[in-house]
């Protein structure tokens, strides 16, 4: 039998987000216990479902919060889960600015 919660919770409050190096690294770590876990129990089998239901358990308070507003239960599997956690950090451009940038016309460097 091994302990669900071997892997520190990536985001246990709404205090602090965690930066992109933390989350590398927390993902980094939970594959790796994963991987760990399967090797060193031949006999256990987790399903994708199982997987991705351990991942949830590791996220925190907060991480789990999102993960539901995510609806990152319904993922096939764990990466795809993870894909999913990773648009949290990917950064998004301001619609409003992209669309002002576009409408600025190009300065022309030539002489009429």
């Amino acid at each position: 039998m091994f302990s669900t919660q071997t892997v520190d919770p990536l985001w246990p409050n709404t205090a602090n987000k965690p930066s992109v190096t933390v989350w590398c690294r927390w993902k980094l770590t939970f594959c790796d216990y994963i991987e760990l876990h399967l090797a060193l129990n031949p006999s256990v089998r987790l399903s994708e479902d199982q997987q991705i239901k351990l991942l949830r358990q590791h996220l925190g308070f907060e991480g789990q919060r999102h993960f539901n507003a995510l609806r990152i239960y319904a993922k096939n599997s764990q990466d795809d889960a993870l894909k999913a956690l990773y648009g949290l950090w990917v950064l998004r451009v301001h619609l409003h600015t992209a669309r002002c940038t576009l409408q600025i016309p190009p300065t022309s460097g030539g002489n009429g």
